[in-house]
């Protein structure tokens, strides 16, 4: 369970970064 735990925070942590990014290019 923990590694799957961490696998989620991963992938959110990867689509705050890109969400990141994008607001970046936007501005």
């Amino acid at each position: 369970v923990e590694q799957l735990e961490q696998e989620v925070a991963q992938l959110r942590q990867a689509l705050t970064d890109k969400q990141e990014q994008e607001r970046v290019m936007l501005q």
